[in-house]
Formats: C-alpha cells, sequence, structure tokens
C-alpha cells in the first residue's frame, strides 16, 4: 500500500516552467522581466541543444553499434541521426 504523498514527482519541463515564468511577468506588466526570462530561456535551449548534438555525434555510432547495427545499418543510422541532430539547436 502506498503512502500518500510517496509518488514519484516529475521535474517540470523546461517549456512549460519559462511559460509559467513569462506568463506571470506579463500578468505583473513587468515586460522587462519577461524580456529577460525569454532571453534566458532562448540561451539554456541553444545551450542544451548543442550539448545534446555534440553527444549524439561523439556518442552516437559506438550507442548504435551497441544496439546491434553493423555495416550499412550502421552508416544509414548515424547518417539519419546527424541530421535529426543537427536540426536540434535551430529549433
Amino acid at each position: 500500500m502506498k503512502k500518500r504523498g510517496s509518488e514519484r514527482k516529475e521535474l517540470p519541463v523546461i517549456g512549460s516552467g519559462v511559460a509559467s515564468a513569462v506568463a506571470r511577468a506579463v500578468g505583473t506588466s513587468n515586460e522587462q522581466h519577461a524580456d529577460a526570462l525569454l532571453m534566458h530561456a532562448v540561451i539554456l535551449a541553444i545551450v542544451i541543444g548543442t550539448c545534446f548534438n555534440a553527444a549524439a555525434l561523439l556518442l552516437g555510432p559506438s550507442l548504435y553499434h551497441v544496439m546491434g547495427a553493423r555495416s550499412d545499418a550502421l552508416e544509414a543510422t548515424v547518417k539519419y541521426s546527424n541530421y535529426l541532430f543537427m536540426g536540434a539547436v535551430p529549433m
């Protein structure tokens, strides 16, 4: 039997947290704070996207090999993931 309040809490997603913070700033007519929050969120998204992109480019081939990809399948998988993750930062 579970105890009340013992459920696992999930971390909030960055996008919803930013949207909430910006909405509160706009709601209090603090446009400068809203602009600052938005700029920080964009910078954070670029940094996180770049880190994931670098990890995928550097570690992807090894990970796909461990998952069973070999020869032509490994080559195609690496090519596909490179295109996929290169688009992650600009989005």
